[in-house]
This record gives C-alpha cells, structure tokens and sequence, in this order.
C-alpha cells in the first residue's frame, strides 16, 4: 500500500513533502503497534499453564530416572515446572499485544539467564521445557502434545541403554609399603577379579615403597568396594587414591 492509499483522509496527500509523509507513516505505525491487541481467553490460558506444569513434571521424573548426568539431578529437575510455566505466561501475555513483544526483546537483553550448565543434556532438558513454553503458550495444543509424545520415548530409550552400557574408567594410583604380601602378580590378580578392563600404566619400586598406576574399567560400585577390601586385607597400609571425581551406578 502507498503512503497515500494508507493515508487517504488527506485529499492533498499527492502535495506533502517526503518528509511529512514519513513522519504521518510513522506516527500511524506507532499507533499500530500500541494499539494492536489480541483478547486473551482465560479458561484457555489457565489449561495450557496447568498442562504446562504436569508436562514440566513429567519431565522431571523422567529427567531424574533416565538423566545420564552426574550431578544433582534432583535439585536440578525441580526447575522444570516453573520454567515450563512461566515460559507459558510470557508467551502468553506477549502475544496478545505487539507492543509487548518487541519490547521482550529488549527485555531480554537485560536479563540473562546464568545458569552453571555443567553437562550438555542439562541444555537439552532446558530447551525442551522452554519449546514446551512455547507451544502451549502460543495455543499450539495439539503440535505441543504430539511433539512431547514423540521426544519423551526418545529420552526414556536413550537413558535406558545408557544405564545398561555405563562404565567408569578410574585412574588408580597404589602406594604399598615395603615389605609386603602385595607383588605386582597379586594386585593383578586382585584386580582382575573385579575389572573388566586392566591398563598399568607406571611401576615405580623403591627399597621401601611400591608404586604402581592403574586404568580401570568397573561396571558398578559394588566391584569397586569389593576392589578395596581384598587390597586392604592384604596390605591395611596400603595407600589408595582414585583420579577421577564420576560417581559409579549404583545398579
């Protein structure tokens, strides 16, 4: 549309400077935008947060039962609800009016979100609640639905298969004091009855000390305690110490 076809209460339209005609253009661009509204419908606003809200539960138990990160997921998990929902509010409330949304975009270049995201799943979860957010509060009931129908199964196999194939490498270091009933063929066969894969990777003897480095692969932390105790009932002075800080499944 022209600026005088946009603008035909003025019959001199054809006459007015560039300059006039930018600033009338203007002026009834911004009251558009201020003037813009769509009704919100509240039943329908309240379902979708509600459904928000048992979808973001959801996916906390699920995040908390088939999640592969190590640390708290508990703590972590009990965010989802309230990221789900309030994603719905702003969504919401943002749509109905266009001035609201463009003034979210400034918005959110003040307000940052700085959260310590520790593991890349943690942002997958994250995201998912926020697309979660999004459809419901956009009125995308049905799309929102089928998308959470399809991802949710995805999430449950992937840390269904993780748990059965989870191992842990463990960087082993042994310091036994000498003499001892402790030889490097004794602690190789202690821990190959608890290993499922063995790495040395330095032996250091000394007139009084023994020091050797192992990789190990465990399988759960039931091999590892019973990795310990057999060590310990040959040698109670010997010197332990683990590498690496991940936690073992506990089944």
């Amino acid at each position: 549309m022209d600026v005088c076809g946009a603008l035909s209460i003025f019959p001199n339209c054809g006459i007015l400077s560039s300059q006039a005609k930018f600033q009338i253009v203007n002026t009834s661009f911004e009251q558009f935008i201020a003037n813009y509204s769509v009704p919100l419908s509240l039943p329908g606003f309240f379902l979708h947060l509600a459904l928000a809200g048992i979808a973001g539960w959801g996916l906390g138990w699920i995040y908390r039962r088939y999640g592969t990160v190590l640390s708290n997921r508990d703590g972590f998990s009990q965010n989802f609800i309230l990221l789900c929902m309030t994603t719905t509010v702003i969504i919401s409330v943002v749509k109905s009016s266009l001035a609201l949304s463009l003034g979210l975009v400034g918005a959110l270049s003040i307000v940052r979100f700085r959260s310590a995201i520790k593991e890349p799943e943690e942002l997958v979860y994250l995201f998912f609640c926020i697309a979660i957010g999004l459809g419901f509060g956009a009125d995308q009931l049905w799309p929102t639905l089928g998308a959470i129908a399809m991802i949710v199964p995805v999430l449950v196999i992937r840390g269904s298969l993780n748990r059965k194939k989870h191992t842990q490498d463990l960087l082993l270091l042994l310091g036994i004091p000498l003499p001892s009933e402790l030889s490097l063929e004794t602690v190789l066969e202690i821990l190959d009855r608890h290993c499922s894969s063995i790495h040395l990777k330095r032996l250091d003897e000394t007139p009084g000390q023994l020091d050797m480095s192992f990789v190990l692969v465990f399988n759960n932390v039931q091999a590892l305690s019973a990795m310990k105790t057999d060590l310990r009932t040959k040698a109670p002075a010997i010197r332990l110490q683990f590498l690496d800080q991940k936690l073992l499944p506990v089944s």
